[in-house]
């Protein structure tokens, strides 16, 4: 792969994984602001505990 003059790393590897503290929103997009960045996508979700009238047990996520 041929980086980009404008490439910037991916910021997930600075980014604390799961926690149960209370999120910090503010500082969560200071950490993802770059100048060279085109955006920032944020996603946010509550999990229901049934799908299909079956009980949700665990939640698999993929991003590209």
């Amino acid at each position: 792969m041929i980086k980009s003059l404008s490439y910037h790393p991916p910021v997930e590897v600075n980014f604390p994984a799961i926690t149960s503290d209370p999120i910090d929103l503010p500082g969560m997009i200071a950490l993802a602001h770059h100048p060279k960045a085109g955006g920032i996508v944020l996603f946010s979700g509550e999990v229901r505990n049934h799908n299909s009238n079956k009980a949700v047990t665990h939640l698999e996520y993929e991003a590209f």
